[in-house]
Order: structure tokens, then C-alpha cells, then sequence
């Protein structure tokens, strides 16, 4: 059972040592809840695989989904708690970014043993890219491809809603079928399908569509459109979280590495307005300042996503930290505005150079607008997806 085989995680980290090989598999830095969730079904499903006749190049001594942020993060992510507490089992089991980079600096592990499967994305940056280096095994991502790791097995870059379709999909063939009879593992499977195309009504894509008849034919009676309201509610709800907690509850970032100007860029998305955000937090202008200071940005963007009269809309919102990148904030806009449909609005900081907007292209989030921005600050070219 899932709920086994996460209780097992502090175990099995326990008897690592320098000759174990190790296997993480891991989501992007933002973990969201379909990076946790993809990172937890698709480490489950290869420790399952590695007890059949398998095509797996890496066989290792362990399998551990790592989540990859700091462990007080977590707490950021009530609707990742919410499901974890309906399999029964704590976050406390789960393993996290600081604690890989322990078990590393303290030799418990050998750096070159330690293998990665990417699950949500497909390039490692930051901490883990100094970590793992280019040993990554597998690839299961819905994001522009950045032709990283051409080698790793499976490769499998493709436009869905949800990456969780495509691990889905992917150990159904690998594992001649999945059971769910396990209805924790059924809810972790289908919850970011569920939220990422909001019940099944936007971005849909094939994958999509095969992931949930797959996940349909173990549970047709489960109550999949209140589930769906029930997680939704949850990662929604901000209460007692700080101006600081919200931005960095799912946030991304991206530097212009092989440049000599550096150009940092930081993107976070709320699910709340812009409105609500200044109305409870009356300094999150400078929550942004200090967000950005901390993190070393040039460029701050929050997308804002919510329910307004009945009506789905977002709000971006452009922060230009740094002086030279103001050029290429304009440069990025002649053609963003058209593109995304987005019509200023009164800013209600007192900084002239933050820019408001409401974006009216309501289907394009960061996943479309964050390769946009990297492509005019960064020159970055990406195979849209």
C-alpha cells in the first residue's frame, strides 16, 4: 500500500551508506501538488517495478520521492497535508531538499551514487543541480523541453494538464496495469489531475483524458467532483500564512546561466487577488522587496488566479528590481500585452515601476508566461509544448 510505502521512507534513508546507490525522485521547486504528488506516485510505482522483470536501465538500492524544498516548507501546502492525512500518514515521513543536502555533507551518502528521476520538469537548477549533476535516470514532464539529459530513459516531454496523467500513463504500461484499490493512492493520483484542469473543464489534453479512465476503472463510484471541491478549498485556504509565506508557496525561479550579466528572474502564483492580498497584508509591497532581496532577483512577477463574480481571472503583476532590467521589461510587454490580452490597472503600491495588469488570456499560466519572460531576459529559446 502507498501509505506503507511512505511510513517506510525514514527507514529506508536510515540504511543508506557510501556503496548505496540511490534513486530520488523529484518535482520542481515549486512543489505544487502536482510535483508531490508525481515525485511520491512515480517513486511507488519504481519500487513496485523493481520487484518485476524490468526495462530500467538503474536498478538501486532505494527509491525516495524527495521533495524539493526546505522541510518548514511543507507546512506551506495544506492541500499536499490534507491528502497525506487522508492515507494516514505524516509529512514527517516525507523527505525534503535540506535533507538530502545533509545526508550528503555528512558522508552518508556518496554524491556520485545519488541518481535522480524529474517528474514536473525536465532540467535541474539550484541545490539539486550541484547535487545530481547529469545523473538523471527518467524524465516525465509536461513543460517547454530544454534538452537536457537526452539519454535518460524514459524521456517523455508532452503537453497535458497534469504531469500526474503522464505518470500515470506511463507505469500503466510499465506495470501491465495499475490497481487502485487503494483509494489513498487513488486520491493522490487523481487529485492534481482534477485541480490542474479544474475538474476536467480547461487545458485538457489526451493524456488527460487516459489518466482518469485508467483511474475510473478501479473507482467508477467515487465522488470525483467533491473531492475535487474539497482539495480545491484546501489549496486555496492562506489563513495564518505571512505576506512571505504566500510568495514562496509556490514559487519558481530561473537565472541566464553562460551570460555575464546575470538576470534573475522569480516568479510566484497566488490563488487570491491582488486586492486581497494588499487588503490582508498591508506591507506586501515590501513582502515583495524582501522576497526578492532574499532570493537575490532582478526580476519579480506574482500571477494572481481567483473567482470574481462568478468568473475565472488573473491579475500580473512586474516588479523590476534591478535598474537594467527595465529595457527588457518593456521589451518583454510589446509583445506580452497582445499576447496574454493584458490591460493595466491602477497599481495599488507606491513604487511607479511596479506594473499591474489584468490578464483578460486567463488560459496561459506561469507555465506559459514564465518561458516568455526567459526568453526576452534570458534569450532563452524553448520547443513550445
Amino acid at each position: 500500500m502507498l501509505a506503507n510505502f511512505i511510513r517506510s521512507i525514514p527507514s529506508t534513508v536510515k540504511r543508506l551508506g557510501p556503496k548505496s546507490r540511490a534513486l530520488f525522485v523529484t518535482g520542481n521547486e515549486s512543489a505544487d501538488l502536482d510535483s508531490c504528488a508525481s515525485s511520491i506516485l512515480t517513486a511507488y510505482f519504481y519500487h513496485q517495478s523493481l520487484n518485476e522483470a524490468t526495462t530500467n536501465a538503474l536498478r538501486p538500492d532505494a527509491v525516495i520521492p524527495l521533495l524539493n524544498i526546505p522541510r518548514q516548507d511543507i507546512n506551506l501546502r495544506p492541500e499536499l497535508l490534507y491528502l497525506l492525512s487522508q492515507l494516514g500518514v505524516n509529512a514527517s515521513n516525507l523527505f525534503c531538499l535540506d535533507d538530502l543536502t545533509t545526508l550528503i555533507s555528512d558522508g552518508t551518502v556518496v554524491k556520485s551514487n545519488c541518481h535522480a528521476f524529474l517528474v514536473d520538469f525536465n532540467r535541474l537548477t539550484g541545490t539539486l543541480a550541484d547535487l545530481i549533476d547529469d545523473r538523471v535516470v527518467g524524465i516525465l514532464d509536461h513543460h517547454d523541453d530544454e534538452g537536457y539529459y537526452k539519454s535518460a530513459n524514459p524521456r517523455i516531454v508532452q503537453k497535458t494538464g497534469s504531469c500526474s496523467s503522464l505518470v500515470v500513463n506511463y507505469w500503466n504500461n510499465q506495470l501491465s496495469g495499475l490497481s487502485m484499490d487503494d483509494q489513498g493512492l487513488l486520491q493522490l493520483a487523481c487529485a492534481p489531475l482534477l485541480v490542474d484542469t479544474a475538474n476536467l473543464t480547461s487545458k485538457v489534453e489526451k493524456p488527460d483524458l487516459e489518466s482518469f479512465e485508467i483511474l475510473k476503472q478501479s473507482s467508477k463510484d467515487f465522488p470525483y467532483n467533491a473531492f475535487f471541491q474539497t482539495v480545491q478549498s484546501h489549496k486555496k485556504n492562506l489563513e495564518g500564512m505571512s505576506g512571505r509565506d504566500i510568495l514562496r508557496k509556490d514559487y519558481k525561479q530561473w537565472d541566464n546561466e553562460g551570460s555575464s550579466t546575470k538576470m534573475r528572474l522569480g516568479i510566484s502564483s497566488v490563488q487570491q487577488s491582488l486586492d486581497w492580498l494588499v487588503n490582508e497584508h498591508t506591507q506586501f509591497d515590501k513582502d515583495i522587496l524582501n522576497s526578492a532581496d532574499e532570493r537575490s532577483v532582478d526580476v519579480y512577477v506574482v500571477m494572481t488566479s481567483f473567482i470574481k463574480d462568478d468568473k475565472f481571472s488573473r491579475e500580473l503583476i512586474i516588479y523590476p528590481i534591478a535598474t537594467s532590467s527595465k529595457p527588457l521589461i518593456e521589451k518583454f510587454l510589446a509583445g506580452a500585452k497582445e499576447k496574454f490580452q493584458l490591460e493595466p490597472k491602477q497599481s495599488p503600491f507606491n513604487n511607479s515601476d511596479v506594473m499591474v495588469f489584468n490578464q483578460l488570456d486567463t488560459k496561459s499560466s506561469r507555465k506559459q508566461v514564465g518561458p516568455s519572460l526567459r526568453q526576452t531576459l534570458h534569450g532563452v529559446q524553448l520547443s513550445n509544448i
